[in-house]
């Protein structure tokens, strides 16, 4: 899929988290959501077929958590960048994650969500 900037894949189970992955997106100068899973299984599906530079995964998801997902989407979209949004009560979550190869960025306010996704994008601290 072609695209002037980074192309991103968000994955959550709740559609009100992915419409604030999307209007994060859309915040960023270069981002552009080519497709949004609602489910694990989903995610790794759309993650094959798309091959988006940035996956931004939520971590609970029907029958497959972000977590769990992450060495199947490694395996079939190895280039993507995978960024797993976390509540900071999961620490132990977002360590496994890192372990897969995963960015983690723990939970901001909606408003900083952009200003999260940048600094994980650039392997910065979160604001």
């Amino acid at each position: 899929m072609a695209s002037n900037g980074r192309t991103f894949l968000i994955a959550d189970g709740d559609g009100r988290v992915r419409a604030a992955e999307r209007a994060a997106v859309s915040d960023l100068d270069d981002g552009e959501v080519v497709g949004e899973a609602s489910t694990g299984p989903d995610a790794v599906e759309m993650a094959e077929a798309l091959q988006p530079d940035v996956i931004l995964i939520g971590a609970r998801m029907p029958f497959l958590s972000g977590v769990e997902a992450i060495p199947a989407i490694r395996g079939r979209s190895p280039r993507s960048r995978i960024i797993v949004l976390l509540p900071r009560s999961a620490a132990a979550a977002g360590r496994i994650a890192q372990k897969l190869g995963a960015r983690v960025a723990f939970g901001h306010p909606r408003r900083q969500l952009a200003q999260t996704l940048e600094a994980a994008l650039e392997d910065r601290e979160t604001p």
